[in-house]
């Protein structure tokens, strides 16, 4: 029995020491967030989720109202700048419609591809048809998601064609000299020289500044007609005047040197 005493005090002793290590790893948890008082009181019935319902209800209308007020004042622009000029618009306002005349089918052919990138941006199409043997384009605008009518994308589209007309119609050729790949390489190659001979100018050019070019001064009357006379003049006289006049002298005959190239 003493010897079952001991064996059962040293498991004991093992499980408390496990069970130590096991609970010193745990983390205690956090604290839980505390919920917003208006949300806890919140009543989540009927009567709440119909009130709700209504607020939204009167949100959509005066979003509404205001979408439709800046269409209009989006269309009162383009009206007022000319962008519908030479459209027939129904008074029922369901369509608009009008007739691009052209020279040529190329023409209005390159009429139809500069107007369409316009369309595919905005998502909007227009309903053309080709008359007179391809140069003239017929035209009707109107929105089939607003039940057949007139919107602002439809004037946007108006005011589209009417510039890709007018840009069309000038600067359209039927054989140009050069094609727009043609157009692009001299674009380049003209970059490509002006950059290189920016480069040539820059590593060949010299790093200092250039030296002003020396300006001869102006030699006063005195010093350059000076000539030393040495006759009626003794030795000693002489010795003296020179020491006197060594300095003009010398300037003189330096002078006299560079005019006739000896310096």
């Amino acid at each position: 029995n003493m010897l079952g005493r001991m064996m059962l005090g040293a498991r004991s002793a093992q499980i408390t020491k496990f069970n130590s290590r096991q609970f010193s790893l745990l983390v205690p948890l956090q604290a839980k967030a505390q919920v917003p008082a208006e949300v806890q009181s919140t009543p989540l019935t009927t009567a709440y989720f119909a009130e709700l319902d209504k607020h939204y209800a009167e949100y959509n209308e005066s979003c509404k109202s205001q979408l439709k007020e800046m269409n209009q004042n989006l269309i009162t622009n383009i009206i007022e700048r000319g962008g519908n000029d030479g459209w027939d618009v129904k008074e029922d306002l369901s369509n608009m419609t009008k007739s691009f005349e052209f020279s040529s089918f190329e023409q209005a052919q390159e009429f139809c591809q500069h107007v369409s990138k316009f369309c595919n941006d905005k998502d909007h199409h227009p309903e053309w048809s080709l008359d007179n043997n391809g140069k003239t384009v017929n035209v009707l605008l109107t929105s089939h998601f607003a039940n057949n009518t007139i919107t602002r994308l439809d004037f946007e589209v108006a005011e589209a064609m009417n510039n890709s007309f007018y840009i069309i119609d000038r600067k359209f050729k039927m054989f140009p000299r050069f094609s727009e790949k043609q157009w692009s390489s001299f674009a380049i190659a003209f970059g490509s020289a002006l950059f290189g001979s920016f480069l040539f100018v820059y590593f060949t050019s010299h790093p200092y500044p250039r030296k002003y070019r020396y300006v001869t001064p102006e030699i006063p009357e005195e010093i350059t007609s000076f000539q030393l006379d040495t006759k009626g003049l003794s030795a000693e006289d002489l010795e003296a005047y020179a020491e006197a006049n060594v300095d003009k002298f010398a300037y003189a005959k330096m002078q006299r040197g560079q005019k006739n190239g000896y310096l």
